[in-house]
């Protein structure tokens, strides 16, 4: 067992510090880009899950396009999808769903577009502030006092076409 262990230190020894340096930079770049989804066609559902909420781009109902999301989390969660490029188009925004909740919005979004999504999960709050969170209106998220907050996730989307 010692000598295994010491051909194998050797064998990673002897590799040039080069390469050891690429393998690591090749872990790390990529961390932050952005996802792109596509539907397999104009009136399909595309899929993101983040903080385990899954959020379902409708592009084809009959009422236009909306979002459903599905809260898998035993806590509250808050909501907030803006235009990446102009992030005063908030596309949705929904301060409070309880746990396990889930609800479908109409949106505004469109192929091509790239979205900032972000999601808080509170933590147990009562009742009180429960009204506030809601009172906050489609801007809550610059307003949400951080002792309110467990857990903010956050990512970068990419709405494209279905290929054809």
């Amino acid at each position: 067992m010692k000598k295994l262990l010491r051909t194998v230190v050797a064998a990673i020894l002897a590799w040039p510090a080069w390469l050891l340096l690429v393998i690591l930079l090749s872990n790390t770049v990529g961390c932050g880009e952005k996802e792109v989804l596509r539907p397999c066609s104009d009136t399909d559902v595309t899929v993101k899950k983040i903080g385990n909420v899954e959020l379902q781009f409708n592009f084809g109902t009959i009422a236009g396009k909306t979002i459903t999301f599905i809260n898998g989390n035993d806590r509250a969660i808050g909501l907030y999808v803006v235009d990446h490029v102009e992030p005063s188009i908030v596309v949705l925004s929904d301060s409070y769903t309880g746990s396990r909740g889930m609800d479908i919005k109409p949106a505004t979004f469109r192929y091509g577009q790239e979205l900032d999504i972000t999601v808080v999960i509170y933590k147990t709050i009562g009742g009180t502030v429960v009204s506030l969170i809601e009172a906050l209106g489609a801007d809550f998220l610059d307003k949400l006092s951080d002792a309110w907050v467990e857990q903010r996730f956050t990512a970068t989307i990419e709405l494209q076409p279905p290929e054809n």
